[in-house]
């Protein structure tokens, strides 16, 4: 009997060659959750008709197609080159130490990088499947809660979402998830603090907006403005270093990378501490306890892109 129910539940994506234009995906991951949806902006005619108190249904048309929304997946030790890609724009791939091998990603032209994504997430005892095509990655988050799985939810936006009931016969990987456990983590000028969890918030700033008069879709995004990039540490401390840190509001380096057993993903990044609340102090244990938020960018001293943000993904997928 063929599997019809929840047992269904897929993502699917692959690189487009030309944007907007559909593939058939060939990358699969198990999806956790996802929200893609098709609406339409609303365009009224508010002109007043004699003896009417109400507006009457030709008064309003369906204007511009807004596709997109968000998906929700574990971070995995294999099958994510291509989404990282799609995130950052430029991977670099050393070539050497195979099967598995360091691929580095670093902010670069994301217009290179459409997919078209493929969704599957059965309810009623029936697929429900999504196909958005010309989809672009606006941003991501990356979430490590101390003792559980790692997550990334992925904001994505296209230019059609089509529906249907048969999904893209899947071939997953063996792929695990990330634990927030046996982390290793670093944060200049703080002195050996306990990371009780992490989230790492990068948005792309593109011009999703771009619609002409020939259609309701939306023209390929661009990018239109400087990216932004936020991280969140939730800290514990032995000592004084965080007062000291928190009011100077000083530049720091972070370097946070998870595993999955074999399989690596790794971050380098450079910042300032955000102001906020200070530390305070946990009277059960006489420990700090600080929520630290850092800016990410470049060193003042002429830092690169690079410099400010630094992905690196050790693993053995070979194809993106």
């Amino acid at each position: 009997m063929a599997l019809t129910g929840p047992q269904q539940g897929q993502l699917a994506f692959a690189r487009e060659t030309t944007w907007g234009t559909a593939v058939t995906p060939d990358k699969f991951l198990p999806l956790l959750s996802e929200d893609l949806d098709l609406s339409f902006d609303p365009v009224m005619d508010d002109a007043v008709r004699s003896g009417r108190r109400m507006m009457i249904a030709e008064q309003h048309q369906n204007g511009n197609r807004q596709t997109g929304g968000s998906l929700q997946t574990h971070l995995y030790g294999i099958g994510m080159r291509t989404l990282l890609e799609s995130l950052f724009g430029t991977e670099t791939d050393p070539g050497s130490g195979t099967p598995t091998r360091a691929f580095v990603y670093t902010p670069g032209d994301v217009s290179d990088d459409p997919l078209t994504i493929e969704t599957n997430a059965p309810g009623s005892g029936a697929n429900h499947v999504k196909t958005l095509e010309g989809a672009m990655i606006t941003g991501a988050t990356f979430e490590y809660p101390a003792g559980g799985l790692a997550k990334v939810t992925w904001d994505v936006v296209g230019e059609t979402l089509a529906r249907g009931t048969t999904a893209t016969s899947a071939t997953f990987p063996v792929a695990v998830a990330h634990k927030a456990i046996g982390m290793t983590f670093t944060l200049t000028d703080y002195t050996a603090p306990i990371l009780k969890s992490a989230k790492i918030a990068v948005a792309l700033n593109l011009a999703t907006d771009r619609y002409g008069a020939a259609s309701d879709t939306r023209a390929q995004p661009i990018e239109a403005g400087i990216r932004k990039v936020d991280l969140d540490l939730v800290l514990e401390f032995s000592d004084d270093s965080p007062i000291t840190q928190h009011e100077a509001h000083t530049e720091v380096d972070v370097a946070l990378s998870s595993t999955d057993g074999t399989n690596t993903l790794g971050w380098a990044l450079h910042g300032y501490v955000k102001p906020g609340p200070g530390p305070k102090l946990n009277t059960r244990t006489g420990l700090l306890e600080h929520n630290v938020g850092i800016t990410v960018l470049a060193d003042a001293a002429g830092g690169t892109d690079a410099d400010a943000i630094t992905a690196t993904y050790t693993t053995s997928e070979d194809v993106a």
